[in-house]
Protein backbone atom coordinates (compact mmCIF):
# COMPACT_ATOMS: atom_id res chain seq x y z
CA UNK A 1 0.00 0.00 0.00
CA UNK A 2 3.14 2.18 0.05
CA UNK A 3 2.21 3.08 -3.52
CA UNK A 4 -1.08 4.47 -2.57
CA UNK A 5 -0.24 6.36 0.68
CA UNK A 6 2.02 8.19 -1.21
CA UNK A 7 -1.03 9.62 -2.68
CA UNK A 8 -2.50 11.14 -0.10
CA UNK A 9 0.73 13.97 0.38
CA UNK A 10 0.18 17.21 -1.19
CA UNK A 11 1.07 16.80 -4.69
CA UNK A 12 0.27 15.95 -7.96
CA UNK A 13 -1.36 12.68 -8.26
CA UNK A 14 0.60 10.14 -10.38
CA UNK A 15 -1.56 6.81 -10.84
CA UNK A 16 0.97 4.19 -11.57
CA UNK A 17 1.19 0.37 -12.49
CA UNK A 18 1.73 -0.18 -9.10
CA UNK A 19 -0.86 1.83 -7.53
CA UNK A 20 -3.34 -0.20 -9.48
CA UNK A 21 -1.99 -3.56 -8.72
CA UNK A 22 -1.80 -2.78 -4.66
CA UNK A 23 -5.27 -1.40 -5.34
CA UNK A 24 -6.60 -4.68 -6.66
CA UNK A 25 -4.99 -6.09 -3.96
CA UNK A 26 -6.33 -4.45 -1.18
CA UNK A 27 -9.41 -4.78 -2.94
CA UNK A 28 -9.33 -8.88 -2.82
CA UNK A 29 -8.56 -8.72 0.70
CA UNK A 30 -11.18 -6.72 1.31
CA UNK A 31 -13.38 -9.01 -0.37
CA UNK A 32 -12.24 -12.10 2.28
CA UNK A 33 -14.07 -12.45 5.14
CA UNK A 34 -12.56 -10.55 8.44
CA UNK A 35 -9.56 -11.85 9.99
CA UNK A 36 -9.33 -9.26 12.55
CA UNK A 37 -12.77 -9.86 15.72
CA UNK A 38 -13.81 -7.31 17.87
CA UNK A 39 -12.45 -7.93 21.41
CA UNK A 40 -15.53 -9.38 23.76
CA UNK A 41 -15.04 -8.98 27.37
CA UNK A 42 -17.49 -10.84 28.46
CA UNK A 43 -14.99 -13.86 27.44
CA UNK A 44 -11.38 -14.19 28.73
CA UNK A 45 -9.25 -13.38 25.67
CA UNK A 46 -7.43 -16.92 26.49
CA UNK A 47 -9.38 -19.71 25.67
CA UNK A 48 -6.79 -22.52 27.36
CA UNK A 49 -7.18 -24.40 23.82
CA UNK A 50 -3.84 -22.96 22.23
CA UNK A 51 -6.12 -21.65 19.53
CA UNK A 52 -5.55 -17.81 18.70
CA UNK A 53 -7.23 -15.34 17.04
CA UNK A 54 -6.25 -11.73 16.23
CA UNK A 55 -8.38 -9.06 17.76
CA UNK A 56 -8.39 -5.34 15.70
CA UNK A 57 -7.08 -2.43 17.35
CA UNK A 58 -7.12 1.34 16.04
CA UNK A 59 -4.41 3.75 15.80
CA UNK A 60 -3.96 7.31 14.57
CA UNK A 61 -1.49 9.88 14.46
CA UNK A 62 -0.79 12.37 16.66
CA UNK A 63 -1.77 15.89 16.36
CA UNK A 64 0.94 18.36 16.45
CA UNK A 65 0.06 19.34 19.74
CA UNK A 66 0.47 15.82 21.33
CA UNK A 67 3.59 14.99 19.29
CA UNK A 68 5.08 18.06 21.78
CA UNK A 69 4.21 15.68 24.95
CA UNK A 70 6.79 14.59 26.79
CA UNK A 71 7.02 10.73 26.95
Amino acid sequence: MESIFRLLKETKIIWCEDCQLEFEADLEILKKDPVLKQPDFEYQFSSGDGSFHPVYYYSRKLTPAERNYSS
